[in-house]
């Protein structure tokens, strides 16, 4: 009884709050339905509202504008709006065919009640609350870019301490040489490489004297790199030349001379870049001078010969602009 009971309240509230004259006089004769979500569909309020409206016309629309029977989906619960008259059902459960016979129950209770078969029931009425405009969803953020995406200018400069050391000498003690190195680099995975030194002077010892060398180092060459994330492997090869400046020491007469060496450099170098335009290096290199420079002192003749190869390495920071 309870079914009919309500079914019953519901009828005699929709014949009070106002049953278009229309309607219950002449019956209906054409029906637009609309429906804003999947549950239920449009096509399945038509299925119901057919079955208590047989002589009905009915107009399924995707605009809510001058239909005369309009649903709202809202998950746990659904509205529908019959010809101004709006009701708002509870239904957690979200049984579409269920609803849609709700719907049809209540659009014939406003539109043409002597139609409303005995046995169907009403879902439980919700008390109509204005719902609140959802805000408009913000904008997505812009993907941070990561280490590995190389920036557009192909422009870096690295900086760092240099040292190098003789593999082949007449000195009596290795040769070496150490001060500030810079390279500058052009490209991408192709690019061109220009280095420049600063040593500090070194000294050579041999056998009849001494002398004290200066080297200024640098090279011009193509180089070749690999990036994977933030790691780059790359690699030199070029031009090498020196401008040496050599003075004899422990001499009666101090002697002079300076001289511009030509050769070859191969060089490797490992970056890890800790953002898309600064990071950290190392490197080695090996040079080669195939007419090394061959010391001469009055009296003494030939004493011994500049190095012919090197190898070193450099540390330090580079930065891309």
């Amino acid at each position: 009884m309870a079914p009919l009971a309500r079914f019953s309240t519901r009828l005699a509230l929709a014949l009070v709050i106002g049953v278009p004259a229309v309607g219950r006089a002449d019956g209906v004769t054409r029906l637009a339905v609309a429906a804003a979500g999947s549950c239920p569909s449009a096509e399945e309020i038509s299925t119901e509202l057919k079955r208590l409206l047989p002589e009905a016309t009915l107009e399924l629309r995707a605009d809510n504008a001058d239909s005369d029977v309009v649903v709202s989906d809202h998950g746990g619960a659904f509205t529908v709006s019959v010809r101004g008259q709006r009701r708002r059902f509870k239904d957690a459960e979200r049984d579409c065919t269920e609803r849609a016979r709700h719907i049809a129950v209540f659009a014939v209770l406003v539109v043409d009640p002597l139609h409303v078969p005995a046995q169907v029931s009403v879902a439980e009425e919700e008390p109509e609350t204005p719902e609140k405009p959802r805000p408009a969803a913000p904008p997505a953020p812009a993907p941070a870019l990561p280490s590995a995406v190389e920036p557009g200018i192909p422009f870096d400069v690295s900086l760092g301490p240099v040292a190098q050391v003789a593999l082949d000498s007449d000195a009596q003690s290795a040769t070496q040489a150490g001060g500030l190195g810079l390279r500058l680099r052009y490209g991408r995975r192709i690019g061109v490489t220009l280095g420049l030194a600063g040593l500090l002077p070194s000294s050579m010892h041999y056998e009849l004297a001494e002398a004290r060398a200066t080297w200024v180092p640098m090279d011009l060459g193509l180089a070749l790199s690999q990036r994977v994330n933030a790691w780059e492997l790359g690699l030199d090869l070029g031009l090498a030349a020196a401008v040496l400046l050599v003075e004899g020491q422990a001499l009666d007469a101090t002697q002079r001379a300076h001289r511009l060496e030509l050769g070859g450099r191969l060089g490797a170098q490992v970056r890890y870049w800790a953002s898309p335009h600064a990071g950290i290096y190392g490197g080695m290199f090996a040079s080669y001078f195939p007419k090394p420079y061959s010391l001469q002192v009055e009296g003494l003749g030939v004493v011994g010969q500049t190095p012919a190869a090197w190898i070193g390495g450099s540390v330090g920071a580079v930065i891309r602009l």
